[in-house]
């Protein structure tokens, strides 16, 4: 800042950079690679010429730009983080109720969601859950308890008819029997054999799952012969050709559970397929069990495995099949493509 008198010389007392510089005069002048603001005025006392560098000006507005993008920076991160811990302060009860809903067992009675959650609204979600197994926990109490009492009491009719059929072979014994009267007890008693497993299974279906099963030595290859034999009244009047493949196999698994699929799943092989070719193939411990049809055959007479059939009273054996299976842990396959219906049952469990 430079002031001169009236009267003063300029060009003698001036500093050089308003050297050549108008009066009065406001701009911007370059001196000596800087930049400098120059403002020149003339007052009634003299005239003032005042330079100031903008270099200052420039580092400063450079440090405050630094410090904004920082500040902002840190506060989105800060802003970032807030929110993560936020949003997991909230999700986490309702990870850990979800967490003791996958907890929950399949079968397992008596297992609820505690409700001591610091949220309320989760408290109730726990209680009307909570509601909601016991009311299952009851339905499956008294769907077990309605089988085994039925399967108790229908014991005790199929044990007088398998009796009933020893006694008439015995009493036949002296009197020859027509071959239409040997084949109508030859029914009776394979029906009865097949009601008594069928009671035998519905009886352990409807124990806790995890109750120990017998394991029996079962020649599977013999056991596959022996029902497709014993069913094949089934093909009477039919013109269905069977094709029995099997390997000698044996070894250890729920004898009764075991007669119970096979049985079912060739009966169904049988009774539905009207005109054309049942394959059953066994090797090793898988039985494979494919009935194609007939060109000419409607193919929609053809119901996959659990699904319920009239045909002789054996849906309620389908769908137990089923449930059987899963309960062994057997591998279970179904393949279901028109004029062709597959099941392939492998009867060791998956490891």
């Amino acid at each position: 800042l430079t002031y001169l008198p009236t009267g003063t010389s300029l060009t003698e007392n001036l500093p050089v950079i308003f050297n050549d510089l108008p009066i009065p005069y406001e701009g911007e002048v370059d001196f000596l690679g800087k930049e400098y603001m120059v403002i020149t005025n003339h007052i009634p006392e003299g005239t003032y010429f005042m330079a100031k560098d903008l270099s200052l000006f420039s580092k400063y507005e450079h440090l405050m730009v630094n410090v904004l993008l920082i500040a902002g920076g840190l506060i989105i991160i800060l802003g970032y983080g807030l929110s993560l811990f936020i949003s997991a302060r909230i999700s986490r009860p309702i990870q850990q109720l979800t967490q003791n809903i996958q907890a929950i067992k399949q079968g397992q009675k008596d297992t609820y969601l505690p409700t001591s959650y610091k949220d309320l609204e989760l408290n109730e979600i726990s209680s009307t859950f909570n509601h909601y197994l016991h009311d299952i926990d009851l339905l499956i109490a008294r769907e077990r308890s309605l089988i085994s009492m039925a399967s108790h009491e229908l014991r005790t009719p199929i044990s007088v008819i398998r009796s009933n059929v020893d006694l008439l072979r015995r009493l036949c014994g002296q009197t020859k029997m027509t071959e239409k009267q040997q084949i109508t007890l030859a029914r009776i008693e394979r029906a009865g054999l097949t009601m008594s497993d069928l009671t035998d299974t519905l009886l352990w279906l409807s124990h806790n799952d995890e109750q120990p099963v017998p394991m029996e030595r079962v020649q599977l290859d013999e056991k596959v012969q022996q029902l497709s034999s014993e069913l094949v009244y089934l093909l009477n009047s039919k013109e269905v050709e069977v094709n029995v493949q099997v390997d000698n196999f044996a070894f250890n698994t729920a004898r009764t559970a075991c007669h119970i699929v096979l049985s079912n799943l060739i009966r169904n092989a049988y009774q539905h397929t009207q005109q054309g070719l049942v394959d059953v193939i066994q090797k090793g411990s898988c039985v494979t069990i494919i009935n194609t049809a007939a060109q000419d055959e409607n193919t929609e007479n053809i119901p996959n495995l659990g699904k319920s059939t009239h045909s002789l009273g054996y849906g309620l054996g389908l769908q137990l099949s089923e449930k059987i299976i899963h309960r062994h842990g057997w591998q279970y396959e179904v393949i279901d493509q028109p004029g062709c219906y597959q099941v392939k049952v492998d009867f060791q469990a998956a490891k």
